[in-house]
């Protein structure tokens, strides 16, 4: 399996239709996407922070951190855990991290939905390689 990048990411979910990468909602919430990408038996997540930021253009909260899961059968992008209720970027991306070795707690709380003997068989047909690494 190749290796994903926020960019593949982007122009999987974008092609699908899907609009998580919509700059219209990014600028609503703020939002940064950190670049790194983690990814292994458990999946494949990355981690963003949002800003909340009132009427007035005041910004009462600190910046949280949301970890994410996409999903390369569907190219649809769910949250793991509460939206941006993680503190520190260095915590989200231990989370991140380690999901991808051991799985997630499925998005929104559901179970995942894909079992590893699925995924691992559509690796094996290379089915889930990085858009970037195929020739």
């Amino acid at each position: 399996m190749g290796k994903w990048t926020i960019a593949d990411i982007r122009r999987r979910n974008k092609a699908a239709g899907n609009y998580f990468f919509d700059r219209a909602a990014m600028k609503f919430f703020l939002s940064r996407i950190d670049r790194q990408v983690y990814e292994g038996p458990g999946g494949i997540f990355f981690v963003t922070s949002e800003q909340y930021e009132d009427s007035y253009g005041n910004r009462p909260f600190p910046r949280g951190y949301t970890v994410h899961e996409f999903d390369p059968i569907s190219s649809d992008i769910g949250d793991l855990g509460d939206f941006n209720k993680i503190q520190d970027l260095q915590t989200a991306r231990g989370l991140a991290k380690k999901y991808a070795k051991s799985g997630g707690p499925g998005w929104f709380g559901e179970p995942k939905r894909h079992s590893e003997a699925v995924m691992k068989g559509l690796e094996a047909k290379g089915h889930l390689m990085a858009p970037s690494e195929r020739r």
